[in-house]
């Protein structure tokens, strides 16, 4: 079997659950079944994954986009199509016990997960394939409302941070804490906190309750993260983030310190305007 028939191959799984979120879930634990390398719980390293999809069939942003009730995300669904493809064709790949020169960096990032798993090399793979998605869905992102967009940006920068902390990389004052992967430091960041909202999509009144929300450790945590940590020097994450996961679109969704996701000219100057809102609403200094 060639690497082509192993391409079809995922890309027939893929179609298989591509309506179905609930068997979008299912595929994605089995695999962590088998390469989550848990010990303590039963996904291992997929925990955070696991508990992200879950929230996302909640919202019904997975849903079909034609579904009665609650129609899906084109975007939601491509990110995460996209991820499920190159997760299972590495482990397909992986299986056949063969092996294929010029594989795309994202496909070579779960193989030396599954071969050498670690944190940092986890998420790698996972990153990489978040922010090819992010990269392969600048068409659909605008159908999503500001709103979504901003927490969108939200989403991304967190899990940059939390993949920059796993490769020991040190950012800002708490840089040396934060970076070590045996405190809890990162889970805050991916877990699904109470201002995770299961509406879909946002609304003004979402964004200012996620901003706002939460006084538990968890949610005063990931808001001092936000705060402190990870915008007053998001240029710096992001160009890391390109150089390593080598997506070098990541570094032009930073744009004078704001998330830019996605970069549009002619957007700018109001999405700009749009996150000093937010800036402000976060209490940071917006010049």
């Amino acid at each position: 079997m060639d690497l082509a028939d192993l391409e079809q191959q995922a890309k027939e799984i893929l179609k298989s659950v591509e309506n179905y979120p609930e068997k979008r879930l299912a595929l994605r634990q089995e695999f962590y079944r088998k390469y989550g390398y848990g010990k303590l719980t039963e996904f291992g390293y997929g925990n955070s994954e696991i508990a992200f999809l879950e929230w996302e069939i909640r919202r019904g942003v997975l849903n079909p986009l034609d579904y009665p009730t609650q129609k899906g995300s084109a975007w939601w669904r491509g990110v995460n199509g996209d991820f499920i493809y190159f997760s299972t064709l590495a482990a397909l790949i992986y299986e056949s016990g063969q092996t294929f020169e010029l594989l795309s960096p994202i496909l070579t990032f779960w193989l030396d997960y599954i071969q050498q798993p670690s944190q940092a090399n986890w998420y790698r793979a996972h990153n990489g394939s978040i922010a090819y998605g992010y990269k392969n869905q600048l068409e659909t992102i605008a159908e999503e409302n500001y709103f979504e967009k901003i927490f969108i940006n939200m989403v991304l920068y967190r899990v940059l941070f939390a993949g920059a902390l796993a490769t020991g990389r040190e950012f800002g004052k708490l840089g040396k804490i934060l970076s070590d992967p045996r405190l809890p430091s990162v889970d805050i960041i991916v877990q699904i906190p109470d201002f995770y909202p299961d509406n879909y999509p946002l609304s003004q009144t979402d964004i200012i309750n996620i901003l706002h929300k939460g006084l538990d450790l968890a949610d005063i945590g990931a808001k001092i993260l936000d705060q402190i940590i990870i915008l007053p020097q998001l240029a710096e994450l992001y160009q890391f983030s390109a150089d390593w996961l080598r997506v070098p679109q990541i570094s032009q969704w930073c744009i004078g310190g704001s998330p830019a996701y996605p970069y549009r000219l002619g957007e700018m100057t109001w999405w700009l305007q749009l996150w000093k809102w937010v800036k402000k609403i976060l209490g940071l200094t917006v010049k």
